[in-house]
């Protein structure tokens, strides 16, 4: 029962999306917070997604973090219809909710076994790894300001 109201409520939030999308367009674009999570180039990206991969752009934009709710967007403002959107996004439903439910029930289940292993590594390798993300998620931020900065035509 829990999967069956969990694949119901996603399948009607990417709808919401959708509908976005259709309904205003790159109007949300002007829009905090939409313009955080609608920037040109992640537009861009999505719509190169869409001509390379048709309809499939739902199935595999629903299983990537960060640019989910952009292809929902987004194939609201291709007009992709709803009967369209809604198998294809069910399909990846199909994935993702099953492979999430496990993996919360093996967690869940084994979580006080996973604190104890996690209580075993040393503060200073915690350290030593959330350093190594920080640096990598300022290295990506710097990429991505230096390639901006190329793309601007003098």
């Amino acid at each position: 029962m829990t999967a069956v109201i969990c694949y119901t409520s996603i399948l009607l939030g990417d709808l919401v999306a959708w509908n976005l999308g259709r309904r205003y367009g790159r109007l949300l674009t002007r829009h905090i917070p939409f313009r955080w999570f609608l920037p040109e180039s992640r537009i861009h990206r999505v719509e190169r997604w869409f001509q390379r991969f048709g309809n499939w752009t739902v199935f595999f934009g629903r299983m990537v973090a960060g640019v989910r709710f952009v292809t929902f967007v987004i194939a609201g403002m291709a007009r992709m219809p709803v009967s369209r959107f809604i198998l294809f996004d069910s399909i990846g439903a199909l994935v993702t909710v099953p492979l999430w439910l496990v993996l919360g029930y093996v967690l869940g289940t084994h979580f006080d076994q996973i604190v104890q292993w996690m209580s075993r590594i040393s503060t200073t390798t915690w350290i030593l790894v959330g350093a190594v993300v920080l640096l990598l998620l300022l290295w990506k931020l710097a990429h991505r300001k230096h390639k901006a900065h190329e793309e601007m035509p003098e």
